[in-house]
């Protein structure tokens, strides 16, 4: 019985020096791809990359949040984790607002970089990532689930992370935000929604039975407005940039 009790402890000990590892790379992973980033900006002359204006954070913010819409997510999250405990609701909660934030951080780093392997100018894709948070915005407001279906024996995360939170039309904002923002700006907006994602959801039991089914459903329309009007701006910064419109 010892034997194994000191064999469970060794188990254990073993696994946290794995997270602990594991964290560490991640941490230098992260700081290796901000470095690259930085110098990236830095040779081009865009040394804007590090200017901070709370004001840009707060429209950042409103967009990523429009795009995610964590509040037309509550009634879904909470039926596909109708059967588990509080304690494991929260642990996938704070699960799914790591991956959510990690997933944004990459498409922030990495997003102008696939542009340009692509040779694709910001103009063009401003056009048809409009057209596609148009597409969205349009499915939304008319009730459609082509784009937010889920199905009820599908792994908790890959509907609920995505395509639910961070989907193509997150991928859209966020390299259009990074290639006319500061950097420090959008990553900021990426922390910000991120958190407030986490609270919705962990507190979701909760803001469902203080608002109602009715009260969701009208806050998730507002938001998709929000998207429409989002969209038909970027779509009218490309056509002004072609000399189109004016």
């Amino acid at each position: 019985m010892a034997v194994e009790i000191g064999v469970l402890v060794m188990m254990n000990t073993a696994a946290r020096k794995h997270r602990s590892f594991a964290k560490l790379i991640a941490g230098l992973g992260l700081i290796a791809l901000l470095a690259l980033v930085h110098w990236r900006f830095a040779a081009a002359g865009q040394m804007a990359v590090l200017r901070f204006d709370i004001f840009e954070v707060i429209l950042i913010f409103v967009q990523l949040f429009a795009i995610l819409d964590p509040v037309a997510v509550i009634p879904t999250f909470l039926a596909l984790t109708s059967d588990i405990s509080r304690l494991e609701r929260a642990a996938m909660v704070r699960t799914v607002a790591t991956t959510v934030l990690a997933m944004m951080i990459i498409f922030a780093l990495l997003g102008q970089a696939i542009l340009d392997a692509l040779k694709v100018s910001i103009d063009s894709f401003r056009f048809g990532g409009g057209i596609l948070l148009m597409v969205l915005a349009i499915d939304s407001l008319a009730g459609f689930k082509r784009t937010k279906s889920v199905e009820k024996e599908d792994v908790i995360m890959v509907p609920i992370t995505t395509p639910l939170l961070v989907g193509p039309g997150t991928m859209t904002i966020l390299i259009v935000l990074t290639a006319t923002k500061s950097l420090l700006e959008v990553l900021t907006g990426c922390v910000l929604v991120s958190l407030v994602t986490y609270l919705l959801l962990r507190f979701s039991s909760e803001i469902m039975e203080a608002l109602g089914p009715n009260a969701i459903r009208a806050m998730g329309r507002l938001t998709s407005v929000i998207i429409a009007a989002f969209a038909a701006e970027m779509i009218h910064a490309s056509l002004v940039a072609w000399g189109i419109a004016s």
